[in-house]
């Protein structure tokens, strides 16, 4: 049986002047409380040349407000053959500066894959837990300029006694 990351089965509209293909995005938000937030974002995303090369690393920004829950990354060959797995333990931790505070308490997990051939598809997974839900986490349908999207979803779940204002804009397509 053919894997569903397999390079062959994206429609050839989409890899058309394409150097990555978000095959399939899914960021929800859950609001627990007022004082508590957690967000999740699982992508597919197929790198179908080294013009994608901003694709192919993974960092997750958190400071004492946020905690990475969990991340996770599968690594799949053209065939959509899984070659490679990276937890939250193998990525880099490091301190992040803004370049003007004395300190700063923000820091960020990364991880960078290296590849060896092209296409491959990167599946990457991870959630963060937080105590702001002043600000709600946005996420762009399409991410940058020559990647195609298949497949993307945002979902916002909150108890009915807490108030959400909502603007949406560029929705008409």
């Amino acid at each position: 049986a053919q894997s569903k990351y397999a390079v062959s089965l994206i429609p050839e509209d989409l890899k058309k002047d394409a150097n990555a293909v978000v095959r399939d995005k899914y960021f929800k938000v859950e609001i627990i409380a007022q004082d508590k937030m957690v967000y999740t974002n699982a992508e597919v995303i197929t790198i179908l040349n080294k013009k994608a090369e901003n694709q192919e690393f993974i960092h997750l920004n958190f400071d004492n407000d946020q905690s990475i829950k969990s991340a996770e990354i599968l690594i799949y060959d053209a065939e959509g053959n899984q070659i490679k797995k990276i937890n939250k333990s193998d990525f880099s931790e490091s301190s992040v500066t803004d370049g003007f505070s004395l300190y700063t308490d923000n820091r960020e997990l990364r991880y960078t894959h290296i590849p060896v051939n092209y296409p491959y598809s990167i599946a990457y997974r991870y959630s963060i837990q937080t105590t702001n839900t002043a600000f709600i986490p946005f996420a762009f349908p399409i991410e940058d300029y020559g990647i195609s999207v298949e497949r993307s979803m945002y979902e916002l779940v909150y108890p009915g006694n807490i108030g959400i204002r909502v603007k949406e804009s560029g929705l008409e397509h």
